[in-house]
């Protein structure tokens, strides 16, 4: 009898665990779509590193051109991000030349969601993690745990409404928030106005920086950079994403740009040919972004 009564126990809490795992896969694929269903302004911090940046989107998720998004800076330094078209263009008060990769501008609040479930499995484990409450709106909690070391994880906040994410908290293999997003306040809207989607920085003083997709994309290797290169072993679940020439910042010449993703984290390789500039050399970490030269 005792045997019979561990066996029950044992196959409710198996079907329990079964069944949040399947809880936490929907809030995610609801998230996922709910982006392109909702449309709001709100203001969100974002942390890393002991500094806090406050922020203001504004997302619109039902123009003719698909969604858009402005981000504005309301601490720091003044600067705009703006999505459009498939285009993202980024306005700094920097005259420094900057390198921003789309996949790091895409790290916004709701965009840090992903989209393939079933590709981050078995390298990531979805699970429930409560309810809490964000900007005055009851949220469900999910996390998205790393399954080796070659990854972080992450715990995400989802409104119960709408399913649009309202926090999220990047951690390392010891637990630690690397990065936070949080929303502070938060306004459904029917649709946003046309002005409130435009850039309202410009002058002088200012970068602007837009990614037209492939667009571009230098079509032969300059000089110097060998299109030999290739990589070796790669950590289980990650893939080539993307192998391409294209023209930097700051650079007169093209760099090959190959991007590696396993649906969740990426890792992008630049090679371009030695020259007499001084580079990164070494290890640099800045919040959840790591580089090597």
């Amino acid at each position: 009898m005792r045997n019979l009564v561990c066996l029950a126990i044992c196959l409710l809490t198996v079907g329990g665990a079964q069944a949040q795992d399947h809880q936490a896969r929907d809030w995610v694929e609801r998230a996922a779509a709910a982006r392109t269903e909702h449309s709001f302004i709100g203001d969100f911090i974002y942390q890393r590193d002991g500094e806090i940046q406050t922020l203001r989107i504004w997302h619109a998720a039902d123009t003719e051109d698909g969604m858009q998004q402005r981000i504005v800076s309301l601490s720091g330094d003044p600067k705009e991000i703006l999505r459009s078209k498939g285009r993202v263009t980024c306005v700094f008060a920097d005259d420094q030349p900057l390198v921003v990769e789309q996949r790091q501008i895409q790290a916004a609040i709701g965009d840090r969601i992903p989209t393939d479930i079933d590709r981050l499995l078995p390298h990531y484990g979805l699970a429930l993690i409560g309810t809490d409450r964000i900007a005055d709106r009851p949220v469900v909690g999910v996390a998205i745990q790393a399954a080796d070391i070659y990854r972080y994880g992450y715990d995400l906040w989802f409104d119960e409404q709408t399913g649009l994410l309202l926090g999220a908290e990047l951690r390392d293999n010891e637990g630690k928030v690397i990065e936070r997003i949080m929303m502070l306040d938060f306004k459904l809207q029917a649709q946003i106005e046309p002005q409130d989607l435009a850039p309202s920085l410009s002058g002088e003083g200012f970068t602007w920086l837009t990614h037209p997709g492939d667009q571009d994309s230098a079509s032969q290797p300059p000089e110097g950079v060998s299109a030999e290169w290739d990589i070796g072993k790669l950590p289980p679940g990650f893939e080539l994403e993307m192998d391409r020439m294209q023209m930097l910042p700051g650079h007169d010449a093209a760099v090959r740009h190959l991007l590696f993703s396993d649906g969740l984290t990426a890792v992008s390789v630049y090679i371009e040919a030695a020259d007499e500039r001084d580079g990164l050399d070494g290890a640099l970490h800045i919040g959840a972004l790591s580089a090597f030269g």
